[in-house]
């Protein structure tokens, strides 16, 4: 018993155990952000976590490997990954868009689709060490709007000013960031050059798992929307 006392003693570090006996204060002078943060669910991704683990790592690497553009071109958004959750973290709406954006073809193209919420509000993080503590209004509100949504979208929170100039009538919808859809304001999860593919593979998807039809088929409809060029605008800018 000595001898694992003993042990237990020399893995002890006395000098840094001194500073136990001052209250640790993390967040004390560390200055409160306003931040929009967005967290996405990989629908399907916790089954095959779950089923078939290193398939999943072997995915889940394809999908980093195509999402590292963020480490070339600075979009002001920072990426975090936990499992089946995606975290994007910026100070300006439309870069977070734009990566949400880039987050739905990157996951679609690889079979999955995406629900997700951005929220906006108060948001403090500090490492410390290997540790990290996050208090954020705006993820909570980000993650309030995912658990709500249930479609295969990324919303916006309603306490998100979105100017008109966001909702340009003069622009092809296929090239907005933003539609409105069904109530929401949800990010466009097309581009230039990812339309009519990407409603096949949603019809695919269907054809293998009909049981989520309402899911695949709400996915279609905006797509289908988008591509028609539909003014999906709030409607005080159509009056």
């Amino acid at each position: 018993m000595n001898e694992i006392l003993n042990k237990v003693d020399l893995m002890i570090d006395k000098d840094n155990l001194k500073g136990f006996e001052a209250r640790y204060k993390p967040f004390e002078n560390v200055p409160v952000d306003h931040k929009y943060v967005a967290f996405l669910d990989v629908l399907g991704f916790s089954h095959m976590v779950t089923n078939k683990f290193n398939q999943t790592l072997e995915l889940y690497e394809k999908l980093i490997d195509a999402m590292r553009m963020h480490e070339i071109v600075d979009t002001g958004v920072s990426l975090q990954i936990y499992s089946d959750s995606i975290l994007l973290i910026s100070d300006n709406l439309t870069s977070i868009l734009q990566v949400a954006g880039m987050v739905q073809f990157t996951t679609l193209f690889n079979g999955f689709l995406v629900r997700g919420g951005i929220g906006y509000g108060k948001h403090v993080s500090v490492q410390n060490g290997a540790n990290t503590y996050v208090i954020s209004e705006a993820l909570i509100n980000a993650v309030n709007v995912e658990k709500i949504v249930k479609m295969p979208c990324v919303a916006l929170h309603e306490n998100i000013k979105i100017p008109d100039e966001c909702w340009p009538l003069d622009v092809d919808p296929l090239m907005r960031l933003l539609h409105h859809f069904k109530g929401l304001n949800v990010v466009s999860p097309l581009n230039m050059m990812w339309g009519t593919s990407a409603i096949d593979r949603v019809k695919h998807m269907k054809e293998q798992a009909p049981e989520f039809s309402e899911k695949y088929d709400y996915f279609i409809d905006l797509a289908t929307s988008i591509l028609e060029r539909k003014q999906l605008v709030p409607k005080h800018l159509l009056s």
